[in-house]
């Protein structure tokens, strides 16, 4: 099993973005909306199928682009249970475990 992490860096709200790979599947955690093209040709070019995208806290400082990914993948969508929000598939708290939405 091979695993990949990247790292992506957005400028204009300077956050992270990270994209985790294994085998064929990806997750994608806390995506810029603005950056969801540039986060699909990656993807693509790794031959990789985004099956879950995280947003760890509430954006204050950009747009989710986890609706859009969700819209144009088909992926599921969490976001903290302190958060509240619902815009997600489901939602998750410490030690949650995501192994059976990976596959």
């Amino acid at each position: 099993m091979k695993l990949l992490i990247r790292q992506l860096f957005d400028r204009n709200s300077s956050t992270y973005t990270y994209i985790i790979g294994s085998n064929d599947h990806a997750l994608i955690i806390d995506p810029v909306k603005e950056n969801v093209p540039q986060y699909i040709n990656l993807l693509d070019e790794l031959g990789l199928s985004l099956k879950m995208v995280l947003d760890t806290h509430v954006h204050a400082d950009h747009i989710t682009g986890s609706g859009l990914l969700q819209q144009k993948k088909a992926c599921e969508v969490g976001s903290p249970i302190e958060s509240a929000a619902c815009c997600g598939s489901f939602n998750f708290e410490d030690g949650s475990c995501f192994g059976a939405k990976w596959t």
